[in-house]
Formats: structure tokens, C-alpha cells, sequence
């Protein structure tokens, strides 16, 4: 059995994938540059900010485990549809925070 994709095939994939991971950079830079407009409302220290981004990464590495059973329950196309629209929604309600845990909790 042959897996091998054609040419065009594998292009259209590979546009597909990099159009998919540049516009989840861009959503997420739009709150990359709020940073220092959350630090001041929350009056976070540079420790206290920090202490609070970190909650993102620990996010995302407990996330990679739950997102390898999603994809092999219900199949990548569906599970990328789906993350693809809250994780914005997700980014939309971190700008609507008043207290450091939600916003910890936000980034979770």
C-alpha cells in the first residue's frame, strides 16, 4: 500500500497547515501587546506578572497530552476545527479580566 501523497496534495496540506499556525500567531500577538495594559490594571510587580505568564506554558504542556487523545477520538480535522474557534474566543475573554487568578486561570 502506497501512503506517499502527491505533489499537489502535500502542498495544499503544508499551505494549509502554515495559513493555520501564522493566524494563531497573529491572534495571539493581539494579547501579546495588551501584556503591560493587563500588568497595570492587575498592578502586578514584574514578579508577579511573570509568575502569572508562566501559568501558559504549564497550560500548554498538561494540554499536549489531552490533545493527542482528542485527535485520535474524534480526528484531527475536527479537533483543530473546534480549537481553532475557542482559542480566540479564549483570548477575547483574558481581556475582560479584574483579578490575577482569572487571568492565571485564563492562560491555563
Amino acid at each position: 500500500m502506497n501512503l506517499s501523497l502527491s505533489f499537489p496534495t502535500q502542498r495544499y496540506y503544508r499551505v494549509g497547515v502554515s495559513v493555520f499556525f501564522f493566524l494563531q500567531g497573529l491572534t495571539f500577538s493581539t494579547w501579546a501587546s495588551r501584556i503591560p495594559d493587563i500588568k497595570n490594571l492587575l498592578k502586578l510587580t514584574d514578579a508577579g506578572l511573570g509568575a502569572v505568564l508562566f501559568a501558559l506554558p504549564v497550560g500548554q504542556f498538561t494540554a499536549m497530552g489531552l490533545s493527542g487523545y482528542l485527535v485520535s477520538r474524534f480526528g484531527s480535522k475536527r479537533t483543530l476545527t473546534i480549537a481553532a474557534l475557542m482559542y480566540p474566543a479564549g483570548l477575547i475573554l483574558l481581556g475582560t479580566v479584574t483579578t490575577v487568578w482569572q487571568l492565571a486561570m485564563g492562560l491555563f
